[in-house]
């Protein structure tokens, strides 16, 4: 600053980080010669007031009085923007001395008066400052020059780089082309030079992919605007703006890079917080790369999706549809079952019992007992908990239900899965462990009340027989959970009616299912 006062050779519009090297180390002389400079104001400032008060003729207390004036307006304007009270944004600017220049030009004016040969050298500096006025006016005739001027002032400043690069990029169709090529190539090297100066100057991204745009480089322009997007708040919005653009382009002229392009829309939306629109592409991507086999790839969008959003249904059943086509029955149940019980879709949810359901068919009832189990307890909590569609009309007719939107047909239905799943889980369980009928009961309990709230579901005969010998002698969870509800003359009796219905079941002749 007093440099700028003493004598403004160079002038900058915006003084940037690292226009002004900072200050490392005491023996730097800048601080030491600011210092010295303040305390030549405070020594003059106590002269005058000091003469003032051991001579107050007329001239001596007009010179004191132009002193401390001109002291005033150097100092008391400029302590505002001198950090010393208050930190502010700016670090260097020109305006914050428009006061105290007025002080300085009292002093300096005072300082001259009445001293002739001082009086050519005053004229030339004034003369010379003149000059410089004139010729800083012309360098405020359009942007390029201001900012051109500033660069040769400051050439370590990155942000200056920055902004001189955009001022160069020429407009769109230019019919110059010599000239257009030129100044790009002169805005790049700017751009470089700023990023070498600055690495963390986030904008320098979003300016450098400009010039890739010029370039026709789709694979540098889509890096260096994801950076800008993920990495930097100033230019997020504009950025974001040109890589949409930008994945439209690849995924018209390039249908085949479609779902390279959503994994690349889920991981941006992904970096922004943006979960259920990366949800939505990451899922778009799997699904695409199933269609074109490429199962390894699928199943990382999926797993991508699922690590955001726990809750989805359609998720997990895309998940266990890649399982199935790796031969992966185990892994491939376990999602459908995963998002049977954490889905709150309930069309996903659905699709997972259907495929659970076909695969469990083409294997054996011995195997994959808990699975069948936790299936049938799945489609409980789905149909919530045997209130969906066990109410009639006063014809008699099942009362779909308006919470989830299930028919009577699809409910009966998914009863129907569920109750085989419980029969088979009891009768194999039965037949493995005689002696522990605890999972037997719990799953032959459940079949019974699903049985009893829905008289249309179908069931073997050896259904009955199993159920007699529970409701006699159970074990297990439901069975106690049963003895809190009933006594025990009522469960004799439901034996009892258990025994009956097996019997007639076996006097029909047949080993199909009844009602």
């Amino acid at each position: 600053y007093w440099r700028l006062l003493l004598f403004p050779a160079d002038l900058c519009c915006e003084y940037s980080y690292n226009c002004i090297p900072m200050v490392t180390s005491v023996f730097d002389v800048r601080p030491w010669i600011a210092v010295l400079a303040l305390l030549i104001v405070l020594v003059c400032a106590t002269w005058a007031f000091g003469s003032w008060l051991r001579s107050l003729s007329r001239e001596s207390i007009v010179n004191a009085g132009v002193l401390l004036t001109s002291t005033l307006l150097l100092v008391i304007p400029f302590l505002p923007a001198s950090h010393v009270f208050v930190t502010i944004g700016t670090n260097v600017a020109e305006r914050v001395l428009y006061m105290p220049s007025m002080g300085w030009c009292i002093v300096s004016g005072w300082a001259v008066s009445g001293r002739r040969h001082l009086t050519p050298v005053f004229g030339l500096f004034v003369l010379v400052l003149s000059i410089k006025t004139m010729l800083r006016s012309f360098e405020w005739r359009s942007d390029e020059a201001l900012f051109g001027s500033a660069l040769f002032v400051c050439p370590t400043s990155a942000k200056m780089n920055m902004q001189y690069a955009q001022l160069l990029m020429p407009a769109p169709n230019t019919v110059d082309v010599a000239n257009e090529r030129i100044r790009w190539e002169r805005a790049r090297q700017h751009l470089v030079r700023a990023e070498e100066l600055q690495p963390d100057l986030c904008d320098v991204d979003f300016q450098m992919a400009q010039y890739f745009v010029y370039q026709g480089n789709s694979t540098e322009l889509g890096n260096l605007l994801e950076r800008s997007v993920v990495g930097c708040p100033y230019t997020r919005e504009s950025a974001l703006g040109q890589l949409s653009a930008l994945w439209q382009l690849i995924m018209t002229e390039s249908p085949a890079m479609r779902p390279f392009v959503h994994m690349w829309m889920g991981r941006v939306y992904a970096a922004l917080d943006m979960k259920e629109d990366s949800i939505v592409h990451y899922r778009e991507c799997g699904v695409l790369y199933m269609r074109n086999s490429d199962i390894h790839e699928a199943r990382y969008c999926f797993k991508r999706a699922l690590a955001m959003d726990g809750s989805r249904a359609d998720l997990y059943f895309w998940q266990g549809e890649t399982a199935k086509l790796n031969g992966l029955a185990d892994e491939a149940v376990e999602q459908y079952l995963l998002g049977l019980l954490r889905g709150d879709e309930t069309q996903g949810r659905v699709a997972c019992i259907t495929q659970a359901v076909t695969i469990l068919a083409t294997h054996r009832n011995d195997e994959y007992l808990e699975q069948r189990r936790v299936l049938a307890e799945g489609i409980i909590l789905l149909l919530d908990g045997f209130r969906l569609c066990t109410e009639r009309d006063h014809e008699g007719m099942l009362i779909p239900s308006m919470q989830t939107g299930f028919s009577a047909a699809e409910a009966g239905r998914l009863m129907q899965v569920a109750l085989d799943s419980f029969f088979i889980c009891a009768h194999v369980s039965f037949a493995k462990k005689p002696q522990d009928m605890s999972l037997a009961s719990d799953c032959l309990l459940q079949a019974d009340e699903m049985k009893r709230r829905r008289q249309d579901l179908t069931v073997p005969c050896e259904y009955y027989l199993l159920l007699s010998r529970v409701l006699l002698g159970g074990e297990g969870r439901q069975f106690l959970e049963m003895e809190k509800r009933i006594d025990a003359t009522e469960r004799k009796r439901r034996a009892h009616d258990a025994a009956l219905a097996a019997s007639r079941c076996q006097e029909d002749g047949s080993n199909g299912k009844h009602n």
